[in-house]
């Protein structure tokens, strides 16, 4: 499998099939390897390209106190999109669509369409005074106490119960899903530091403007709900869909449905080029 090297951590990622190439991107605690029924959906004719944000999946750790910033993944996202060096299709799911921004913006002459899974642009809640603001900020606090406590599988355990809305959730997931959510934990610690910082405007998003597909699960938390609806709000080229039946990971729970409208989506941009 392809390998990078970025400020000196190995950056893995799969790069799979020919054709109109799509980069996907996945969220806190996962991994490319949750892209993979969603890509066999998607068919053929297609370039897919799914990367694991530094500390995740199978690219290099990030442990226990090293410090996380957003820049760190804006610098894999950026060496990724030159080492294609071809127009791309963005996909990405929740903080995927968050830590790769300012590298889509930056790289918005490559970019052809995006198609985003719930982004969890937390700071335009604050941005608007949207009261719905104070649900991440209470995930965020409990989250990064119980790790200062030591409780890595605490904090892990609040974190997925919360998003799924059901106590035992955590519990509940594969050995091997857990695992992988293990090792993006330490670095989730300073995204809920990073990313609820009140310095975000709405107005950011407006760019790239590219056509976009807005993707939200029928049922899953008010905040993405209230999220989507702001981010639609400045996009001029904008669709929405929801995933009927579908929480907060629906892109993998719903992988047939996300991948089949993901792929009408980017059909329509290419037969408009």
């Amino acid at each position: 499998m392809p390998n990078l090297i970025v400020n000196g951590d190995r950056l893995h990622f799969t790069d799979e099939g020919d054709g109109t190439v799509v980069l996907l991107v996945h969220g806190s605690c996962g991994g490319s390897a949750q892209w993979r029924r969603f890509s066999e959906f998607l068919g053929p004719g297609y370039r897919k390209i799914a990367v694991d944000l530094p500390g995740m999946g199978d690219s290099d750790p990030y442990p226990l106190g090293r410090v996380w910033t957003s820049d760190v993944d804006v610098a894999a996202i950026a060496a990724v999109i030159e080492h294609i060096s071809e127009p791309i299709h963005f996909v990405g799911h929740s903080g995927g669509c968050l830590f790769s921004w300012k590298a889509l913006q930056a790289h918005a002459v490559r970019l052809q369409s995006l198609t985003l899974f719930e982004p969890v642009f937390f700071d335009v809640l604050h941005d608007v005074d949207d009261p719905l603001h104070a649900w991440p900020r209470q995930m965020a606090d409990g989250y990064r106490g119980l790790v200062d406590a030591g409780d890595l599988e605490g904090a892990l355990s609040n974190f997925v119960d919360g998003w799924a809305g059901a106590e035992g959730a955590w519990a509940s997931l594969p050995a091997k899903v857990q695992d992988m959510m293990r090792k993006g934990g330490p670095r989730l610690y300073f995204e809920w530091g990073e990313r609820l910082t009140p310095d975000g405007k709405l107005e950011d998003l407006a760019e790239p403007a590219v056509p976009t597909l807005l993707v939200e699960g029928s049922r899953t938390h008010a905040v993405m709900n209230a999220i989507c609806g702001h981010f639609a709000s400045v996009r001029p080229d904008v669709k929405r869909l929801k995933l009927k039946g579908a929480g907060h990971m629906g892109p993998f729970t719903h992988a047939e449905e996300a991948a089949t409208a993901t792929r009408a989506h980017i059909a329509e941009v290419v037969a408009g080029i």
